[in-house]
């Protein structure tokens, strides 16, 4: 039973490692330092997993 549970702690902290969040806070701008409303920002995971964000 003892390595049922060390089986089940260890799948459950190696799927953990690989969760990753974060919060992206900033200004979208353009050349003159005016700030562009409605800007649509995509960021891009290394496995090609695209997030859009546009806030109004």
């Amino acid at each position: 039973m003892k390595w049922v549970l060390r089986v089940f702690v260890s799948l459950f902290f190696s799927s953990a490692l690989f969760a990753q969040t974060g919060t992206l806070r900033g200004v979208v701008t353009d050349e003159s330092g005016a700030i562009v409303p409605g800007a649509k920002i995509t960021l891009t995971a290394n496995t090609g997993t695209a997030n859009t964000a546009c806030r109004r």
